[in-house]
């Protein structure tokens, strides 16, 4: 058989009635080949196999030329090299077999737009010995992206059934020695390694719709920088016609691993320590729902970032962490879910949320749980939790957020359409950002909750200063989920906040606001009034007046700038044109002495200047930029 760029040479003969036959056949393509002779029935046979892709960008452009395979592989990319040499003797009921796959390098792509290419290096993988027992091992890297796994695993085993045929065959192996490695960015910084300790039996049967057995086993999970280990043991994990059996435990799982999933938003928000969690579950899922599982604080504690209230220093203390547990629990098709939080300068948190599973059974009569949208939802959160940095968590990258915060919630409603009532309270809010120069304090929330929007009765932020010099903002609104969409208004008062204390940019201004949120469209409405303004310019951004503007003083007078067309009549005379230039000259001269000397004499300020808008009025404001000092407008 043979086409423009491929052959296939040879012979083979196969028997229906009693499978078997024998081969003797060779294939050429573009960037491949592959070799088979032998033969193979059920209790006598001996061959060869060898299969090379010497180029496997020019395999994957032929192949994708096949009839039928063009939709397939359209948009699949490949490349690299691999080969596959074995043998065997003896029938294909239980066969003496020596194989291995060698690929140094090899990537593929799957069809889709977005998908993410695979690579392999440095694979190999062998099997030796009889079908029924065999020897098989696998080392190589594997990387998708940023993520990279460095394997390395060995067992041995075989077929349990040598008079069935392979898609009704039972299997048992023995995993021995496994040896991962793993880089992901979502787990943090470092590679993280797997190891497995003493061999884990494993076995799968196709009858009775399936039988999976795990033995029981346990892994070691160490981290790197810093270096932390945790321990996972299970016991037997049971597969059976849909029902799964699995119980174990896990020691000394430490908070740093949250840390690096988390990356760096624990240690802003003011969250370290040294805490060490212990684990265990027990659970059945089949006709009958049973589960059990509990995290609990085993060591360590927590230390917090706190402020002192009267000078405003910050400092690190352990929170006295005394417990700290979260529990699941079943009782019949019902979860119930505890969390505990208790501790002497972190606050507490006691929790308790009901729901329940549904259960369905397919043709075969297996058993499937899920958490339907309908399934209904009672609970309740109670949380006081003192003057803390950790809030920080919830304010944008390079803002601090803290406050005391207590809240008593109480859940009802389903998954899909949970239903929240209750109150929250917070006192002494304070929220900074040094690179924007806003630094807000002495804050206020009253808030109800109801159904599925958040009432804010109450909402209060004093501007930086003494003794409330720094102004005051007042608020309230509310915020909430209609048909999926976010929808928020608030209305806002503003009485001589100082929004702004940065060195070159004080700004105070009062007013108010009314800002709204539909879905994804933010606006704003309102009048502010600009009260007091002090802007330091650099040389390099100092603005200039262009020789058309005109700068007229509260009787008329022009400041600076030469006389506009339409703003007074004309002279008609030479002899008046020249007497206008030479008083709008003395003007200027003297406007511009003035004005200097004010700037004299008040340092780095310009007098003080009046500006109207519509919408922004200016009452006082204030600039300096390089030596020039601008006249008032």
């Amino acid at each position: 058989m043979r086409t423009d760029d491929a052959q296939l040479a040879g012979n083979a003969q196969v028997r229906p009635d009693a499978p078997g036959g024998r081969a003797d056949l060779t294939l050429s393509a573009p960037g491949a080949s592959a070799v088979v002779k032998g033969e193979l029935q059920p209790t006598t046979g001996a061959g060869t196999l060898r299969a090379s892709v010497q180029d496997a960008a020019r395999l994957l452009a032929w192949a994708q030329k096949l009839p039928g395979a063009g939709d397939a592989l359209a948009g699949a990319q490949a490349r690299g090299s691999a080969t596959l040499d074995g043998s065997w003797r003896g029938g294909w009921r239980d066969p003496s077999v020596q194989a291995r796959l060698h690929a140094p390098s090899f990537d593929w792509t799957p069809p889709g737009a977005a998908a993410t290419p695979l690579q392999a290096r440095g694979l190999e993988a062998t099997i030796n010995g009889r079908l029924a027992q065999a020897r098989i091992a696998a080392s190589g890297r594997v990387l998708q992206g940023e993520r990279q796994l460095d394997l390395r695993l060995t067992a041995s085993g075989g077929r349990t059934t040598p008079n069935a045929s392979l898609a009704a065959s039972a299997w048992r192996f023995d995993l021995g020695a496994l040896r991962a490695g793993v880089r992901d960015p979502a787990l943090g910084e470092g590679v993280w390694q797997l190891a497995s300790r003493g061999a884990v039996p494993l076995s799968w049967s196709p009858a009775q719709g399936g039988q999976l057995e795990v033995g029981a086993g346990d892994l070691t999970i160490t981290s790197s920088a810093p270096t932390s280990q945790a321990q996972v043991a299970w016991g037997p994990v049971r597969w059976r016609q849909g029902a799964l059996t699995t119980t174990g435990r896990i020691t000394g799982l430490p908070l740093q691993w949250v840390e690096r999933v988390a990356g760096s938003q624990l240690q802003d928000a003011g969250l370290t320590g040294n805490i060490v969690f212990n684990g265990d579950w027990d659970a059945a899922l089949g006709q009958q729902l049973r589960v059990t599982a509990n995290l609990v604080r085993a060591s360590g504690d927590i230390t917090v970032l706190t402020t002192d209230a009267q000078t405003g220093v910050q400092s690190r203390v352990a929170a006295g962490l005394r417990d700290a547990r979260l529990t699941l629990r079943s009782e019949g098709n019902a979860l119930n879910l505890n969390l505990v939080w208790d501790s002497e300068r972190a606050g507490t948190i006691n929790g308790q949320l009901r729901t329940e599973l549904a259960a369905a059974r397919d043709d075969d009569g297996n058993t499937s749980w899920s958490w339907p949208d309908s399934a209904p939802l009672q609970g309740q959160v109670q949380a006081r939790l003192p003057q803390i940095a950790a809030w920080s968590v919830l304010a944008p990258p390079g803002w601090r957020l803290r406050g005391a915060l207590a809240a008593d919630a109480r859940v009802a409603g389903t998954r899909g359409e949970p239903l929240v009532s209750g109150t929250v309270t917070a006192d002494d809010v304070a929220l900074r950002s040094i690179v924007d120069g806003v630094q807000f304090e002495g804050g206020r929330l009253r808030a109800r909750l109801d159904g599925t929007r958040l009432l804010i009765d109450e909402f209060t932020l004093q501007g930086a200063g003494e003794k409330g010099s720094g102004g005051r903002l007042r608020a309230t609104g509310e915020a909430g989920l209609v048909d999926g969409r976010a929808q928020a208004r608030l209305n806002a008062t503003l009485e001589r906040l100082r929004a702004s204390i940065r060195d070159d940019r004080q700004v105070t201004v009062s007013g108010n606001v009314q800002a709204a949120l539909e879905g994804r469209t933010l606006s704003a409405d309102g009048r502010l009034r600009v009260d007091r303004a002090l802007i330091l310019l650099p040389d390099e951004n100092r603005p200039t007046l262009g020789d058309d503007v005109i700068v007229r003083g509260p009787d008329g007078k022009i400041m600076y700038g030469k006389e506009g067309p339409g703003a007074v009549a004309r002279p008609t005379s030479a002899a008046g044109q020249q007497a206008a230039q030479q008083q709008a000259r003395s003007d200027a001269a003297r406007a511009k002495a003035d004005a200097q000397a004010r700037a004299s004499e008040a340092g780095p300020l310009l007098p003080t200047s009046t500006c109207r808008s519509t919408w922004v009025r200016t009452s006082a404001c204030k600039a300096w930029a390089s030596t020039r000092a601008w006249p008032a407008c």
